[in-house]
């Protein structure tokens, strides 16, 4: 089930939406807005965040700064229920445009994706904003198959499940990409006994 929340792009509806995301029971939220270290509400969305019980899956940002230098809130912010999200290609290699971080960026996911655009026809996008719905994808697949995952094993799994690649070592925590996958086997440890739940034919594609 998806559940959208008004952000306007401004830090008070990001603070009012992790708010209400709180009182609704979501487990997991995406968000693609940033922030620079001068606004004047910084001390307060890193109290709405940390406030949040779920996984929160922010854009690192497409600013082709280190994000450790040159802060991208929430990216930045150093909470545990945070996934930043960089964005590469298909093999791994990161986007020129893309923020980086050893510590401050969790994970990369491909950034340049085929989605739906206006006038009945599909487009291509690009960007971390992108990036990171393809990990928040990830996430609910996992939570609907093991709804008792708290935050913490959530991202667990997403961020151990993440395929290294040369590229991205030290431009995020995992120097590697998104792996659903990966993910999976984190969760399940042998994903023999999942074909009965979402098909074989879904684990020929995943493999």
């Amino acid at each position: 089930k998806l559940k959208p929340y008004k952000t306007g792009a401004t830090s008070a509806y990001v603070i009012s939406a992790l708010s209400q995301a709180q009182l609704d029971g979501v487990p997991i939220l995406n968000l693609s807005d940033l922030f620079p270290a001068s606004i004047s509400t910084l001390t307060s969305l890193r109290i709405a965040i940390s406030d949040y019980s779920g996984l929160l899956i922010c854009a690192a940002g497409n600013q082709g700064n280190d994000i450790g230098v040159t802060a991208s809130y929430p990216s930045s912010f150093d909470l545990s229920n945070i996934i930043s999200v960089g964005a590469c290609d298909n093999a791994g290699n990161p986007t020129g445009y893309t923020n980086t971080g050893d510590v401050e960026v969790d994970i990369f996911a491909p950034g340049h994706v085929a989605t739906t655009g206006l006038s009945n026809q599909y487009i291509w996008s690009d960007g971390t904003s992108v990036a990171a719905p393809l990990v928040t994808g990830v996430a609910a697949l996992l939570k609907s198959y093991k709804p008792s995952l708290t935050t913490a094993q959530l991202k667990a799994a997403i961020l151990d499940g993440a395929a290294t690649k040369s590229a991205l070592n030290g431009l995020c925590v995992t120097g590697g990409m998104l792996d659903a996958y990966g993910a999976l086997l984190e969760v399940t440890g042998n994903l023999k006994n999942y074909d009965v739940e979402i098909g074989v034919n879904a684990i020929d594609k995943i493999t």
